[in-house]
């Protein structure tokens, strides 16, 4: 079998992994990692816009757009008008926001140490991927 057909195998079979812990960051935290990734940068910067916040996370401004109407639904968010541009909108945690971040860190934090053992593959794939983009 050529050796892009091997290489092209093993991309899906990561990317099938990363959804798998995906799935399982949500089971643990009630947050995809998306979503644990939003609130994380909201925290950091309190009143980001979204055209901020979707260069910072460096998502498409749709993804985003869905991302914050799920969070705003479940009360981690509040979204407010910009006082000098009526158009932009204002992204900050509520408080459940801020508890949902806490708890989420630390339950990231310990699947994080499991995956410490491929680390340097992991490295080592995002360095050969971002070579490729």
């Amino acid at each position: 079998m050529p050796e892009s057909t091997e290489l092209l195998k093993a991309v899906f079979q990561v990317g099938l992994l990363l959804h798998h812990l995906n799935q399982e960051a949500e089971e643990r935290t009630g947050l995809s990692i998306v979503q644990w990734t939003v609130l994380r940068h909201v925290g950091e910067a309190p009143g980001i816009s979204a055209q901020g916040l979707a260069r910072a996370v460096k998502v498409h401004p749709s993804t985003l757009t869905q991302t914050l109407k799920r969070l705003s639904r479940r009360g981690l968010i509040q979204v407010k008008g910009d006082r000098e541009d009526s158009r932009k909108k204002r992204i900050s945690l509520s408080a459940a926001g801020t508890r949902a971040v806490a708890t989420a860190d630390r339950e990231l934090a310990r699947m994080a140490r499991d995956l410490g053992a491929i680390q340097q593959e992991i490295r080592a794939v995002e360095k050969g991927l971002r070579a490729r983009a």
